[in-house]
């Protein structure tokens, strides 16, 4: 299943700025964009009990049963399957949440959906020009 997984994304650095923000439940690949492995490094070093931004990891599919509830200590890796496998959601932050992310690609896939793409893009583009 990793055997195609030869690329990754550019890092993705996001902030959660507190007050309660959060990112509901959902896949990264939940569309077969080619995302396959999601990879997060937590860059909290301050980080206590009750600052929330906790990741919490369900079941697959639609379960409702969790698997993990996963602090944003620094300097922990997380590495989780990027589809419906493994459907998670950031829990309210309270405090500023850090966070460093990238994905491998299976590179078949990712042609895929990236030539799926553009087919709606040029079917789009010759609707305007009409």
């Amino acid at each position: 299943e990793l055997r195609n997984a030869t690329k990754r994304s550019k890092m993705m650095l996001t902030c959660y700025p507190g007050g309660g923000a959060r990112y509901t439940r959902h896949c990264d690949n939940a569309n077969r964009n080619g995302r396959r492995l999601t990879a997060i490094l937590y860059l909290n070093p301050a980080w206590r009990d009750g600052d929330g931004g906790e990741l919490r990891v369900y079941g697959p599919g639609t379960s409702e049963d969790v698997v993990a509830t996963v602090a944003p200590l620094s300097n922990r890796l997380l590495i989780f399957w990027s589809d419906a496998r493994a459907p998670h959601e950031v829990l309210p932050a309270h405090a500023e949440r850090f966070a460093a992310t990238i994905w491998f690609f299976d590179v078949d896939e990712k042609a895929a959906a990236e030539a799926a793409e553009a087919e709606v893009d040029d079917a789009e583009r010759l609707r305007i020009e009409k």
